[in-house]
């Protein structure tokens, strides 16, 4: 009897996978799509000041110990998963201003 065992290594979806949008109004990142996480690279998209990006576009960043820092534009996020929102903040790399955000799921 010839017995043939296949071992498939299920993947953790990452917790940033999703749909993000602002709590508030008038902020510069109104929503966040990510698509897909291959390892330390996101893809998807984004509404930043209004003007939405092309889909599936890289976001530049990385995640590791349950954080996700990443680019786009010249704000630098640092994101954490907390619950059914991102929680972090925005620093502005041009004025120089770090405020604390919260983005939910939508």
């Amino acid at each position: 009897m010839l017995w043939l065992i296949v071992s498939a290594s299920a993947q953790t979806p990452s917790p940033f996978i999703g749909s993000w949008c602002a709590l508030a109004p008038g902020g510069s990142l109104s929503k966040l799509d990510i698509h897909r996480v291959d390892g330390q690279a996101a893809t998807g998209h984004y509404n930043y000041n209004g003007l939405p990006t092309q889909l599936d576009e890289p976001i530049t960043g990385v995640i590791a110990d349950g954080v996700f820092r990443a680019r786009i534009g010249n704000i630098s996020w640092t994101l954490t998963r907390k619950g059914s929102a991102l929680e972090g903040t925005a620093a502005n790399n041009r004025t120089g201003v770090t405020h604390f955000m919260q983005l939910k799921s939508c």
